[in-house]
């Protein structure tokens, strides 16, 4: 019997030690423990190589079967893996069903991983909307993965994702909480612990998670509501309340993504008052989610003004800002403020600020500074001859409808030679431009953005959902 110590531990009531060689190894020597199993099953005798959890999942069966891979030993011993249960699934049974649905496993220890690697595959995991189950997310030495990785997460998540908490599951001085993404950062995690965080669908019932994978056909007849989009949690929200009966128009100013077998209505096109007054009449529109950027301060009155004058509740959301924590990240309260911080910065300033700041950063920087200036803008006729007319020239400007992924923006930055990047804290894609720049050791400026509405307007997803089908979340 071969394993590290604490597993041995586990199983010491099954051992015979009278009659077999028990041999418990140190964290960190995995390839030793393989070798010495090769050699004593080399030698005829039988070999149980113990892991926690399932061998084939971040455990030894790997180790052993590539030490003999490497070795191509011509006697090579059979190997025979015994599947069990693993952490993400025992956590999962102590919280509900939160991994009905697809789920990705991240492991957030970087011993063997790098960690620009690790962070890239849970930002992915999180864009995809895959339910997580996070390993190792913290140990005495690891601390700073585990605030990179929530940051990571809660730029991709509404802070009323639900999230389960589990150390020691099944086992002496086990803990179970269930919480949510706003609330997460208060609970003690080690590697002892197992999160697990829901998707865009999961909720509470009963403090018990539960992930729907679509058995349950949405109502025909449920409340009519329009969501109006513009940003990533717009399309989720829309996905979601639909999943629980409503019906659902999902509505873009500029072009729309293709539509989506979810029975999701998309409507693209701008509003005024006028037209989206008769638009929610029309369509017998009984709720309006506001999901637009923060700063879409148009389309707020707009929207607001429309339901008015049609006696329907306007439902706000804004999206929690997560800014990241690093020495080369600059908070400041304003594009004026942003800009005069440039005014002594060398080499190419990257704005993705959008068209409406531009002229701030132009007047700011003056003539002899638009010439290292390049921006990010949509590709619409306005938005470039308004670029044009501040005197920004082709080679200048970055046209190009996003979503725009972290190795296209690092791919821009190289490109540009870039020196400084500006961008707001409302952005959806904030980590996405933020993170490679860091990569590179370029300083950011990031303009904090106050919310357009009213903070007695604005309502976190949970109220949003409670306000459209009364009573309890996942009732």
């Amino acid at each position: 019997m071969i394993g590290y110590h604490a597993y041995i531990h586990l199983v010491e009531g099954m051992l015979h030690r009278e009659r077999q060689l028990v041999v418990g190894k140190n964290l960190t020597e995995e390839i030793e423990r393989a070798a010495l199993a090769v050699q004593y099953a080399r030698l005829g005798l039988q070999v149980a190589v113990v892991s926690s959890g399932d061998a084939g999942i971040y455990g030894m069966a790997g180790v052993v079967f590539e030490y003999i891979a490497r070795q191509n030993l011509a006697d090579a011993p059979e190997v025979e893996v015994l599947p069990g249960i693993s952490a993400f699934q025992a956590a999962a049974a102590r919280v509900g069903a939160p991994l009905m649905h697809d789920f990705a496993a991240v492991s957030l220890s970087d011993l063997l991983t790098p960690w620009p690697l690790i962070s890239e595959r849970l930002r992915l995991a999180a864009q995809a909307d895959f339910v997580l189950a996070l390993y190792n997310p913290k140990s005495r030495k690891r601390q700073k993965q585990w605030v990179q990785a929530q940051e990571i997460i809660r730029a991709c998540r509404p802070g009323s994702t639900p999230v389960g908490v589990v150390r020691n599951a099944y086992r002496d001085q086990e803990s179970v909480v269930v919480t949510d993404l706003d609330h997460l950062s208060d609970e003690p995690v080690d590697m002892l612990t197992t999160v697990l965080i829901g998707n865009s669908q999961s909720f509470v019932w009963n403090s018990r998670i539960i992930t729907p994978r679509g058995y349950y056909a949405p109502k025909p007849d449920g409340p009519r509501v329009l969501v109006l989009g513009g940003t990533h949690e717009a399309r989720l929200m829309a996905r979601r309340i639909r999943e629980r009966g409503a019906q659902v128009t999902l509505s873009y100013r500029g072009p729309a993504p293709a539509p989506k077998d979810d029975g999701v209505r998309i409507y693209s096109g701008d509003f005024d008052v006028d037209n989206l007054t008769r638009f929610l009449r029309e369509r017998e529109i009984q709720f309006v989610v506001d999901m637009t950027h923060m700063d879409a301060s148009i389309i707020h009155t707009t929207a607001q003004q429309a339901a008015g004058q049609c006696a329907v509740p306007y439902l706000r959301w804004e999206r929690p800002e997560s800014i990241p924590s690093n020495p080369l990240v600059r908070e400041v309260p304003s594009h004026q403020e942003a800009a005069l911080a440039l005014r002594d910065q060398a080499g190419t300033v990257f704005l993705t600020t959008g068209i409406k700041s531009l002229e701030t950063y132009v007047a700011a920087l003056g003539a002899y500074r638009a010439a290292d200036l390049v921006v990010r803008l949509l590709p619409r006729a306005g938005t470039l001859a308004v670029a044009e007319r501040l005197g920004l020239g082709a080679h200048q400007i970055v046209a190009m409808v996003g979503p725009y992924s972290r190795e296209l923006n690092g791919a821009l930055y190289d490109r540009y030679h870039v020196q400084a990047v500006v961008t707001k804290s409302s952005s959806d894609d904030l980590h996405s431009k933020v993170e490679p720049a860091l990569e590179r050791l370029i300083p950011v400026i990031v303009v904090r953005t106050a919310p357009a509405s009213s903070g007695s307007l604005a309502m976190t997803l949970p109220e949003i959902e409670r306000e459209i089908f009364g009573g309890t979340q996942g009732g």
